[in-house]
């Protein structure tokens, strides 16, 4: 989930009102743009669903935002712009928003506030998808009040809110709702900038521009996302220019690319995070001193160096370091010795054997980290197994309850810049699977009640002091091997222009994106 920075959402508050206009892109200095061409895209992965109601990945994200219009949107630099609702206030736990008029939906019906109400509904109701556990726990109700204003209706004051709405607000044909069901993941219809065309799965996707767009018409005629998995692959692609875009660049392949006039690599800092994932609700990974130990046995900075080439940075705990309420709350240094004592204490003197579950491909050095934590768990004799699978299949196992789930060890990659965000949604007793996004089976309703403290702090430096006490707590806890943050690399032509590359690792386009001839 995406946020902006507190300075700018303390304004909004305090403002209560927000401008109507979207911001202006700047022309860049050279040629002008211009319309036509298709731009093809070699992402990491497959895109898993497209139904805005559902999770699914920055790969899926990135396309949901070429065919979803949103409430409010968010730049690359954090800050909230109007998209379908051209204004907001707020009153205590009350936030008005006015709606865009003229908006048609892709199949021609319109948008309007009955439209926003069917999709939070629809996340309050009985269906229960993914996406409801970002809003069951803070909204009460969405009421029209006319066709082009709409009312949310918070449980308490949520300085967080419109932040919900930039990482939750992309809002899907009710026709098409009532049409297709579930299968809208398939079959998305949305108010953006480009069309679905064409969906072969494992092969590519083909998104066309919207000729009854209500912004500018998107410059490019077409966007083709093809999954390329293998990192090398696609920097091969995009030297012979069958792609023009490509996210997470390999170090191996960063030397080469740079020296190629045609092409241009743009790195960004994110908060995507890669920790091991362990299920708190097995042997041995019940025990504290287990998942200690496995935090003491991992040498964190010399894998950064080793295998990330300086592209990633030690994660202290568990929020990264460039995340909103982010505090220093000192971190498991390397240390074979102590994990080796721990492991004794906890019955296991031997060490175990336990399956670490991942991709390769998907996220950045994914395959080469989990060899790395294998190599150095086998020291203090814990002898890690790992499974290689697809993303689809990956995706199914962490969407599984951690009771029922299989999983024993995974490599986990999490974006958000919210500390409470993180530690309410990957570690809350109540967002456990299927409810919400914690796999780890971890549970302490100590952490609970200093997180929910903070997400109903106004005061920032109170807030502060909730969500520092959140993370003493959890470090000690140790639900998860805490791993690195990240950069994100992308590859691209230089005759590509208006790319948007986020702090999530989010790489996408949007309508005025364009390629030079």
């Amino acid at each position: 989930m995406l946020t902006v920075s507190r300075a700018v959402t303390a304004a909004l508050l305090v403002a209560l009102t927000a401008a109507a206009q979207p911001a202006a892109q700047t022309a860049a200095a050279g040629p002008a743009p211009s319309r036509g061409r298709t731009l093809t895209y070699a992402a990491s992965a497959d895109v898993d669903n497209l139904d805005p109601a559902q999770r699914g990945g920055t790969i899926s994200g990135a396309v949901k935002e070429l065919v979803y219009g949103s409430l409010v949107d968010v730049t690359p630099a954090r800050e909230i712009r109007p998209d379908l609702a051209t204004s907001w206030k707020a009153d205590g736990s009350t936030w008005t928003l006015a709606l865009r008029h003229g908006v048609k939906f892709q199949d021609g019906t319109p948008f309007n506030a009955q439209a926003v109400k069917a999709h939070y509904d629809r996340l309050l109701g009985a269906e229960n998808p993914q996406r409801s556990s970002d809003w069951k726990p803070y909204l009460d109700r969405v009421e029209v009040v006319d066709d082009y204003t709409v009312r949310f209706v918070t449980k308490y004051p949520d300085p967080f809110f419109l932040q919900r709405l930039a990482a939750s607000s992309m809002i899907e044909s009710p026709q098409a709702l009532k049409k297709y069901g579930r299968d809208i993941a398939r079959n998305p219809v949305g108010t953006g900038p480009f069309r679905l065309q064409e969906w072969t799965p494992d092969v590519r996707i083909v998104l066309v521009r919207n000729d009854d767009y209500w912004g500018d018409k998107a410059y490019l005629d077409q966007v083709v996302v093809r999954p390329v998995p293998e990192p090398g692959a696609r920097a091969i692609a995009l030297e012979s220019n069958d792609v023009q875009l490509a996210d997470l660049i390999s170090p191996e392949d960063m030397p080469r690319l740079r020296a190629n006039p045609k092409l241009r690599l743009d790195s960004v800092s994110t908060v995507r995070q890669l920790t091991v994932g362990m299920n708190n609700t097995k042997k041995p990974f019940a025990d504290v001193r287990v998942r200690q130990a496995l935090n003491y046995a991992v040498d964190r900075p010399a894998i950064g160096k080793a295998i990330f080439e300086g592209l990633a940075v030690v994660l202290p705990g568990a929020v990264p370091t460039l995340a909103s309420g982010y505090a220093p709350v000192g971190s498991f240094p390397f240390d074979s010795d102590r994990a080796r004592q721990l492991l004794a204490e906890a019955g296991y003197p031997r060490g175990f054997s336990a399956t670490l579950t991942g991709t390769k491909g998907r996220y950045f050095k994914d395959f080469e980290m989990m060899q790395a934590v294998q190599q150095m768990l086998k020291r203090v004799g814990v002898t890690v197994n790992i499974q290689v699978v697809e993303w689809a299949r990956y995706l199914q196992l962490v969407n599984l309850p951690p009771g029922t789930s299989p999983l024993e060890m995974w490599l986990d990659g999490w974006s958000s810049d919210s500390a409470t965000d993180i530690l309410q949604q990957r570690f809350g007793c109540e967002f456990m699977r299927p409810h919400g996004v914690n796999l780890h089976g971890y549970c302490n309703r100590d952490l609970d009640a200093l997180v929910n403290q903070a997400a109903r702090t106004m005061d920032d430096a109170q807030r502060d002091t909730y969500l520092k006490l959140a993370q003493q707590l959890i470090q000690k806890d140790a639900p998860s091997i805490w791993g690195l943050e990240t950069k994100s690399t992308a590859g691209m032509s230089r005759k590509l222009h208006g790319v948007l590359h986020y702090p999530d690792e989010t790489l996408t386009v949007d309508e005025h994106t364009w390629l030079e001839p």
